[in-house]
């Protein structure tokens, strides 16, 4: 008898630690929250009322937004092959998972399976099957993994809890409140992302208004099922911007190993004059639009791409460079097209140049490069170059 009811407030005590119950009631600014939506909404204040009074805090959740907790690193692992490090720097820290072969498998698998949904976007939106279907895979993991958070708590969590953006979640929460009442759902029900998104393609309540599709056509808009997450994907991307039959990201050339010289960024657009420092490794087809400077932080040197007004439109689904660049990679490699980028690194006369660009001049201790301009550099007919260069 004692063994049972050790074991069963040991459960107790395991469960009470994993979602504290909180009474947000006592939150002045939540009965003002429950006002305002029982005003402007005609949601029932009673209601809200017992939803606010019975919150799971949702500690995890607001650890996210805590800038003092830092992840922990990654062990080293054991193979056939030897001891293998993950590296540090963030790109492959960042890029490590999301384009893995079975990440790539699993959305070769997705987009035969759902083929003629992703046409039919494709003809409706303009947006290739392989980029909503790898929006699809990094969002969650081709449905497998939505989210494990209650979506009414969490919100609430880091709506009232002190955060850098408790005021965006206070709006997420009135949308999602919204939502539930429109859709006629228990707001206790729904599970999501640690920030509050749902379905396939992670979408935070206050876009479902303006962007999710019932692209299935039964009558409701839900994101758990596909069709409607493929659609509502497309519809995003093209309000976005996105370009049909245009590019995303090419490939670009500098001199050096770190690239330094610009701003890099979906912040910062650039006209084609003002990239004398870099070169695309390949034309840029159909395109005569902005360029987006994009580096990747490797562990020997820097990556860095052209991004078109596609890639632009990416960041609008997330504002992340290397969100886009994963999306972009992975699609083209569902799509079994290469993504392989070489470090970028001039090579002369067979020697690596270290070396860097300053006031667009080759700055190197070869005295042969010392003060050449580097748009004449790069431009110049191979029959006239002082030097042979080429692609490490």
């Amino acid at each position: 008898m004692d063994l049972f009811f050790r074991q069963f407030f040991s459960i107790i005590l395991l469960f009470g630690t994993l979602a504290e119950a909180k009474n947000y009631l006592s939150y002045p600014e939540v009965g003002l929250f429950i006002h305002k939506l029982a005003t402007n909404n005609g949601l029932d204040p009673i209601a809200l009322q017992n939803l606010f009074a019975d919150v799971e805090y949702q500690q995890t959740a607001l650890s996210f937004y805590n800038e003092d907790i830092k992840p922990l690193p990654e062990k080293c692992r054991t193979t056939r092959r030897g001891t293998v490090c993950p590296s540090n720097a963030p790109w492959d820290r960042y890029s490590h998972n999301l384009l893995s072969l079975q990440s790539v498998q699993k959305g070769k698998e997705y987009l035969l399976r759902h083929r003629k949904s992703l046409d039919r976007a494709y003809k409706q939106y303009g947006i290739p099957p392989e980029y909503i279907t790898a929006i699809i895979g990094i969002e969650s993991f081709y449905g497998a993994n939505t989210g494990q958070y209650p979506v009414f708590d969490t919100l609430t969590t880091l709506a009232f809890e002190t955060n850098r953006r408790s005021e965006f979640f206070r709006s997420e929460l009135e949308h999602f409140l919204i939502l539930a009442h429109k859709q006629k759902i228990d707001p206790k029900a729904p599970k999501g992302s640690y920030a509050g998104a749902m379905g396939l393609g992670q979408f935070m309540p206050s876009n479902f208004k303006s962007l999710a599709v019932d692209f299935d056509r039964d009558g409701t808009i839900n994101l758990d099922k596909s069709d409607d997450a493929i659609g509502s994907i497309a519809h995003y991307l093209r309000q976005s911007g996105w370009l049909k039959g245009t590019e995303v990201a090419i490939p670009a050339i500098f001199l050096g190993t770190r690239f330094l010289n610009k701003k890099v960024g979906y912040q910062f657009p650039y006209k084609r004059n003002e990239l004398k420092e870099t070169r695309p490794k390949r034309p840029m087809m159909r395109y005569q639009g902005e360029i987006y400077l994009v580096k990747l932080e490797r562990a020997i040197s820097d990556e860095l791409w052209y991004g078109t007004q596609n890639f632009y439109a990416i960041t609008r689904y997330n504002h992340s460079d290397y969100y886009a660049m994963a999306v972009f990679q992975l699609a083209e490699m569902i799509a079994n097209r290469s993504v392989k980028q070489s470090s970028g690194t001039i090579i002369v006369n067979g020697n690596r140049l270290d070396g860097i660009i300053n006031n667009n001049e080759v700055v190197a201790n070869d005295n042969k490069l010392a003060g050449e301009n580097l748009e004449s550099f790069l431009d110049a007919p191979v029959g006239q170059q002082k030097i042979i260069i080429e692609l490490d």
